[in-house]
């Protein structure tokens, strides 16, 4: 996840006066996070425009629905079920992000969900339930390369710097996240973390055992 505001209308003029031509690596990489932010509300703003819904509706009716993704929800941080995770700042103490984040995530991140909805969602991606075959595959053509860090990009997806694996990551303060698909060997593995830190030794031993 990245560091989000409640609505659209408070997010675009906050993102907008963070891209004031500062070279300061400091203020790039925030300009960076707050323009990826700033893309996604545009983007969800035009599909609710678009379709008279709203997004989370959106999100449960196109996505979760077809993919049979019964534990997956932009819910609330201030009135979570018994079975959510909370995310902790720290790995030895006690304090959760709950004021960290925004009380709902929403087009750049901020989704609950678990392991065996990720696994559910890659079977319904690749098996045309959510997308189309043609649509799937120009989400998967890599668009971008970034070979220190052994990934190429699609669209919404990191790619297998030569392979056909696909992945989603996400990180913020108290989550750590990554869900690998291998389409060819049909391997997938997804770890998730309540801290920031935490799925990333995981995920690269599984990397390092199962990549394609």
């Amino acid at each position: 996840m990245l560091t989000r505001y409640r609505t659209i209308p408070r997010l675009i003029p906050a993102a907008s006066a963070g891209l004031s031509g500062s070279t300061h690596r400091g203020d790039i990489y925030r300009a960076l996070l707050e323009g990826i932010a700033l893309e996604q509300a545009i983007c969800t703003n035009q599909a609710e425009r678009a379709t008279g819904v709203e997004f989370y509706e959106l999100v449960r009716t196109l996505v979760c629905e077809p993919a049979g993704m019964v534990d997956t929800a932009f819910l609330r941080s201030d009135e979570l079920p018994g079975r959510a995770a909370l995310g902790y700042v720290s790995v030895d103490g006690l304090r959760t992000n709950v004021l960290h984040l925004p009380v709902r995530g929403n087009g750049d991140g901020g989704v609950y969900s678990t392991a065996s909805d990720l696994s559910a969602l890659w079977a319904a991606l690749f098996a045309g339930r959510v997308v189309s075959p043609a649509q799937l595959a120009e989400m998967v053509r890599p668009r971008s390369d970034w070979p220190e860090e052994s990934r190429r990009y699609g669209l919404g997806f990191h790619l297998h710097p030569t392979g056909d694996g696909v992945f989603l990551e996400g990180h913020d303060t108290g989550v750590s996240f990554a869900s690998v698909h291998q389409p060819t060997s049909l391997i997938t593995y997804t770890v998730i973390s309540n801290w920031s830190e935490g799925a990333w030794p995981i995920i690269r031993l599984l990397s390092d055992w199962l990549s394609d």
